[in-house]
């Protein structure tokens, strides 16, 4: 954002998945629903609309840093990843992870530590490791968050909350797109992203509490 063009007032920072997007098209795309959402709010709240006024296509911008990921010269967003392709570590203490919370959210996932052996067992040789995470595989993509969705666009998003924490250089590249849109006379712009950074360890260490992996996985700290 150049010196002295307008501060926007909302910046929209985008999750996993998105290699193949810019800031540019990824605006179309969520702008008008977030824009809708929160002027329908303000309509509907009329101490809040004296306090705020309605949001404007110019109000929102996007940052967009997922051609970080992307493999350079590729024109696939998603490599074509296997159930060996997840890696000791942050991807599958995270895998176990989402299996547990799906479990615990839908009925009708097993329970891993019902799942033939137990999580212990299945952990003690690489072979057991990669049924395990076959298993955790097929459980997610049987529920209705990631019915939708490839075993490769799974292995994919893992591998992308692994790299933003274990590697400094991608971090910092990407959190520089976010700082480019908030612009220097954002007033938001100072310990935002000291924020989400810390937001995002306390979800990792809830998620991953009692692994043993969080603690050594690179997570940065509020000041990173």
């Amino acid at each position: 954002m150049k010196q002295g063009a307008a501060v926007a007032r909302v910046v929209v920072v985008h999750g996993v998945g998105k290699q193949l997007d810019t800031a540019e098209t990824l605006h179309p795309s969520l702008a008008p629903a977030l824009i809708g959402g929160v002027n329908l709010a303000l309509r509907a709240d009329a101490r809040l609309a004296d306090t705020l006024p309605p949001l404007t296509p110019s109000d929102v911008v996007c940052a967009g840093y997922g051609d970080l990921f992307r493999r350079p010269g590729s024109r696939s967003g998603t490599p074509q990843y296997e159930a060996e392709d997840v890696a000791d570590g942050l991807e599958y203490d995270l895998l176990l992870a989402w299996w547990k919370e799906a479990a615990r959210l839908d009925p009708s996932v097993l329970d891993p530590t019902e799942a033939g052996r137990g999580l212990i067992g299945y952990t003690a040789s690489r072979p057991l490791r990669i049924a395990t995470v076959r298993r955790a595989l097929d459980a997610l993509t049987r529920t209705r968050f990631f019915k939708s969705v490839s075993d490769a666009f799974l292995i994919a998003a893992l591998k992308q909350f692994r790299r933003y924490f274990e590697e400094p250089r991608l971090r910092a590249a990407a959190r520089k797109r976010v700082l480019e849109r908030l612009g220097p006379g954002h007033p938001r712009r100072r310990g935002a992203l000291a924020r989400l950074g810390r937001h995002l360890r306390g979800a990792l260490l809830r998620t991953d509490r009692g692994s043993g992996h969080a603690g050594d996985a690179g997570i940065p700290t509020r000041n990173q």
